[in-house]
């Protein structure tokens, strides 16, 4: 959010622009006049139906993967949804009846992108890669330009005009002509009416919570993660772990991430795999995590000492150590470490100079840890999705059949078969888009005879459930066919054999 999340992204401040937005558009257009190369939008999630409006005026249907360049048109109907990828990894979703233009979208001489963005009516939704160098991205209402740097925001333009902005991430400049720019921060709002005063005022959630195309925004760039970090104050370990909550806190709120209901965590928080996790195994944290279905384990330990000094007048000085690793869970890559965090507090009691402390280290760790995660996100969104998928009932007939499939499909780059155990299968799949993307267009394809239903989804990987088609017949296959089937035979486990521990994509799901 990776995303992402795949939930708000890297906190980012944006570069505060203080034009309006005609003088803004005149400066773009002058400046990269015959210059710039051109630069170009694909569409990576599509359900329902959408029309293309090309530079010449001519009408077609949007599809999956279609690339879309600068003064293009989209035209969403009703209960359609549409997502467009940049290629620095920018994401903009379109809501049911809506007309947006790629106004301008040019590659910049440094390597950037500059993008004016229209929307005549409709809900936009933005998560905006952090921009480099000379890049610049703007967006028009009728009544309003906003101008990024790096964030999350949403607009939605009404027929009459009117402009709601919402920002959920970094900052937003948000101008008229002949007036001043005004900043949104995180979590703030404005109205806006043509040549009218912004009104302002703060996102309300529980009202985000009631309109479904804010909550598949949200949830589309969500990442699950579990965090246990089991505590001491002194030698005492405690019940309740005052570091692991000020970091479970940080991460609720960043709308980016969902966490691993506490009931569920618990369940694993004393097993074998967790202390196994806790002396530096990652395999076993993957494994861990991947039993109560996270994408992602925090996993680490945290220690509270403290003494009493004369120069303190009686009070308390309470000192944290904290170590924690961020794991991908379908991986076992770590892709956050902290190899020693310390913090300092002073109190009148051992607990409260201890709990002080204890709170500062979590909440800095959380910081640290969700700046890395969501930048290995964006690296990933920019050079393409790798997901892993889970197959459930298949034998060496039924995989090749499947992978045959999925290789055909379009926005898939690479389809490999890392291991078969058990009529359970590993597959290691490129993808322009992301898991739901790829979710979709695998429920829509042909896989017959067989049956294949996506019955898994998360931010990195898909589960699938085979069924149909029939058994394996025992009998040996055709000798034209016999090459094949002894090299998949070579590149399979041995029947029985439990693969390894996660070091490597082909052994998490084994656990």
């Amino acid at each position: 959010m990776i995303v992402g999340g795949w939930t708000r992204m890297a906190a980012v401040v944006a570069r505060r622009v203080g034009l309006g937005g005609l003088v803004l558009c005149a400066m773009m257009a002058a400046g990269m006049a015959g210059s710039a190369d051109s630069y170009k939008a694909t569409v990576t999630f599509l359900k329902g139906m959408a029309r293309h409006q090309g530079k010449g005026g001519a009408i077609a249907n949007v599809t999956l993967g279609q690339a879309l360049l600068e003064g293009e048109t989209i035209l969403t109907l009703q209960n359609t949804k549409c997502e467009l990828k940049l290629e620095n990894g920018t994401v903009i979703r379109l809501g049911p009846s809506t007309k947006f233009t790629l106004a301008t979208l040019q590659r910049t001489p440094m390597g950037g992108v500059k993008g004016v963005f229209k929307v005549v009516s409709g809900r936009l939704w933005f998560t905006v890669a952090k921009l480099t160098g000379d890049s610049e991205m703007t967006t028009q209402t009728p009544s309003v330009v906003a101008a990024v740097k790096g964030t999350v925001y949403r607009v939605d333009a009404a027929a009459d005009g009117k402009t709601d902005l919402a920002v959920y991430d970094g900052v937003v400049a948000a101008s008229q002509p002949g007036q001043a720019p005004v900043d949104v921060h995180p979590m703030e709002q404005l109205a806006a009416m043509p040549n009218s005063a912004f009104e302002r005022g703060t996102v309300d959630e529980s009202q985000d919570d009631k309109d479904d195309w804010i909550k598949w925004n949200k949830n589309r760039d969500k990442l699950r993660v579990m965090i246990i970090i089991p505590e001491k104050h002194g030698e005492e370990r405690v019940s309740s772990s005052v570091s692991e909550n000020a970091a479970m806190k940080r991460f609720l709120n960043n709308y980016l991430f969902k966490l691993v209901e506490k009931d569920q965590a618990d369940k694993i928080r004393d097993g074998e795999k967790l202390k196994a996790a806790l002396k530096g195994d990652t395999a076993a944290a993957a494994a861990a995590g991947l039993e109560v279905a996270a994408d992602l384990i925090i996993v680490g330990e945290a220690r509270a000492s403290y003494f009493k000094s004369p120069v303190l007048g009686g009070l308390i000085s309470a000192t944290a150590n904290l170590t924690g690793r961020a794991v991908r869970a379908d991986t076992a890559e770590v892709i956050a470490a902290l190899p020693g965090l310390s913090t300092r507090a002073v109190d009148i009691t051992d607990e409260s100079a201890a709990s002080k402390a204890l709170m500062a280290a979590g909440e800095k760790m959380a910081s640290e840890f969700i700046d890395s995660i969501i930048a290995g996100w964006k690296r990933d969104a920019r050079k393409g999705t790798g997901l892993n998928v889970i197959v459930d009932g298949v034998d060496y007939k039924k995989l090749k059949i499947l992978t045959n499939v999925l290789a055909g499909i379009e926005g898939v780059r690479d389809v490999q078969s890392l291991y078969l155990v058990g009529r359970r299968s590993l597959l290691s799949i490129t993808f322009a888009g992301d898991s739901t993307g790829l979710a979709d267009r695998i429920e829509a394809a042909n896989f017959a005879p067989l049956k294949v239903g996506v019955v898994g989804l998360s931010a990195y990987k898909l589960e699938l459930e085979v069924t149909g088609g029939g058994a394996m017949a025992p009998a040996p296959a055709p000798a034209a066919a016999s090459p094949k089937a002894e090299a998949g035979a070579e590149e399979s486990a041995p029947e029985g054999a439990a693969p390894q521990a996660p070091v490597t994509p082909a052994a998490t799901p084994a656990q």
